[in-house]
């Protein structure tokens, strides 16, 4: 199960990172998708291989009337069970629940501006998580995030105060993590579209992750991740990543190859409509 959330989390992480680095930043990977065709559901399949009758049917993504996400439920030995939960309880909350394992649950409790941009984040769960990450912003742009995190196991979701900063476009350009000295920085082609991106610590000549993003028609085709160690690229932990659309744009297949697994992994997407 948990290599199932890896690699739909993968994907996930992969789009967000095209328009927005806020980790908790509300809209997933589907949302234009799901307002545009009028989507109830999205169902996720995972093979082993590139034949379609040998897929198995392991997600599934709900949405409302008003296409916003409200379940996110995984399939495992034919039982269904709910991973992510969302309410929206007033105009300006929203809940979201987190399944720990089936152990207890995470609720994720955002407060948003009337710009409907987010204010802060209560995060609490079981006896140990008790998290408040607060935004501040600029012209409507995040310009920082700082975490307050008084969980008994601390660092689950980042650490301290995050800077953002942007080019004259709007674009973000790099982000500084003050405690950890993390740095990310993203570069864009000539069209817009994110080319780039490089995380490093305090010394980028001794340890990076960086991924490389290929377009085709505005829509993400291939994603290469690669990580360096000691000043070296390290040749076994080296990923790609390729997508495929219908004629409606609609993406029909993501699948996945690690070179430490040496294999490709499978996941294909068919849609319910409304």
């Amino acid at each position: 199960m948990i290599k199932k959330l890896i690699f739909i989390i993968f994907s996930i992480i992969a789009n967000k990172a095209i328009s927005q680095t806020n980790p908790y930043e509300l809209n997933s990977e589907f949302d234009s998708e799901v307002k545009l065709s009028n989507i109830k559901e999205i169902l996720i399949w995972q093979s082993k291989d590139s034949l379609l009758n040998n897929k198995e049917k392991f997600c599934v993504l709900k949405y409302d009337k008003q296409h916003r996400i409200i379940e996110e439920t995984y399939i495992e030995d034919g039982k269904y069970k709910p991973y992510q939960k969302y309410s929206y309880p007033s105009k300006n909350k929203i809940k979201m629940k987190f399944n720990a394992d089936n152990q207890y649950w995470i609720t994720y409790d955002y407060s948003l501006l009337d710009n409907g941009l987010i204010d802060y984040i209560d995060i609490t769960g079981g006896d140990c998580y008790k998290i408040k990450v607060k935004y501040e912003y600029k012209n409507k742009q995040l310009i920082s995030k700082e975490i307050d995190d008084k969980s008994c196991e601390p660092g689950l979701i980042g650490e301290g105060k995050k800077n953002f900063e942007y080019n004259q476009n709007g674009q973000l350009l790099r982000t500084y993590e003050i405690k950890t000295k993390n740095i990310e920085t993203f570069i864009y082609d000539s069209l817009g579209n994110l080319f780039k991106y490089i995380s490093h610590g305090e010394n980028p000549e001794w340890e990076k992750h960086t991924k490389t993003y290929n377009y085709s028609n505005g829509k993400l085709t291939k994603v290469i991740e690669e990580f360096y160690n000691s000043g070296q690229k390290d040749n076994l932990f080296k990923n790609e990543t390729i997508y495929e659309y219908d004629k409606n744009g609609l993406k029909t297949l993501m699948k996945y190859h690690s070179v430490n697994e040496n294999k490709w992994n499978y996941n294909y997407y068919t849609y319910v409509f409304k």
